[in-house]
């Protein structure tokens, strides 16, 4: 999974380029900050920009839902920002939308999957929910992208895994 956790550290934020081609236009003396107007035209001016360039170059991209979200990991406590991540491709406008924490998971501890209890109202734990990558989703978003060939070949080999283990009746081993 070595590829595939490269690649995601390097996948562009939606809005993280709009916010760059926002602050060029700025620096250029070309948005009046002072009239509505001027900055809903120059968002959305900055949206198609970035949205274009994401098409031309043929690179997914991603949304953080919920970004004022702040999370720390239980083990090692960091801070990760947002609930969920959308990987998008520009291309198809195919979407999906993985767990902020399993993004987390794999680019620092290199764990495609965790647990974590799931509780009442009153607060009683009554379940373990486990997370993992809905691969085949994710495959799809990427068809037709420039896509480093590893990451292709790495996230297959895992399908493959999955579904061999799927196959097995409880108890069986490979």
């Amino acid at each position: 999974m070595e590829a595939f956790r490269i690649y995601l550290t390097a996948i562009p934020n939606l809005a993280e380029r709009v916010v760059e081609i926002l602050a060029s236009t700025l620096e250029e003396g070309g948005l009046d900050v002072n009239d509505a107007e001027s900055l809903r035209q120059a968002h959305r001016h900055a949206l198609n920009a970035a949205f274009t360039r994401l098409r031309d170059s043929r690179t997914a991209y991603v949304n953080v839902l919920y970004p004022h979200l702040r999370q720390l990991c239980g083990d090692c406590g960091q801070e990760f920002c947002g609930a969920y991540w959308e990987v998008a491709n520009p291309m198809t406008s195919e979407r999906s939308v993985f767990r902020t924490r399993l993004i987390h998971e794999l680019i620092v501890h290199r764990r495609t999957a965790y647990e974590e209890p799931l509780y009442n109202l009153s607060g009683t734990a009554i379940a373990i929910e486990r997370h993992s990558w809905n691969l085949d989703a994710l495959l799809r978003v990427l068809q037709g992208l420039t896509v480093p060939p590893a990451v292709v070949s790495e996230l297959r080999a895992m399908v493959t895994q999955t579904r061999g283990k799927a196959a097995r009746k409880p108890g069986e081993t490979a």
